[in-house]
């Protein structure tokens, strides 16, 4: 797992790992909000909880998601998600085509974050 404030965080964030979980049942049995991320949110908050604490300012939130956010949820998601950006980096490595659409989970299940279509 990354140490706090190493450089790991700028794959982290710049990824979006909404498009890196495929595992909507892992999701759905995990989130309270049932989405997957949004920025500030449950996953997000709930990731940083994990990876720099210190940096979460829970007497300060206010948005509803981020309010159920804890850590354990964080340990829950946050290898998945590196797993996935390993994963990537390691086709592109290797040349290989990456068919990586960014993507949400909703209650319908995941969709186009750009067109808004079911996938």
């Amino acid at each position: 797992m990354a140490k706090r404030g190493s450089s790991c965080g700028a794959v982290w964030t710049t990824t979006e790992p909404r498009s890196l979980f495929g595992d909507r049942d892992l999701v759905a049995a995990t989130m309270e909000k049932d989405n997957l991320p949004g920025h500030a949110c449950e996953y997000e908050t709930s990731t940083m909880l994990v990876l720099d604490p210190d940096r979460v300012h829970t007497d300060d939130i206010e948005n509803e998601a981020a309010l159920v956010a804890t850590r354990e949820k964080g340990e829950t998601l946050i290898e998945p998600g590196i797993a996935g950006v390993a994963g990537i980096v390691e086709k592109m490595i290797a040349g290989e085509e990456i068919d990586c659409p960014p993507k949400t989970f909703r209650k319908g299940g995941p969709i186009h974050m750009i067109t808004g279509e079911s996938l």
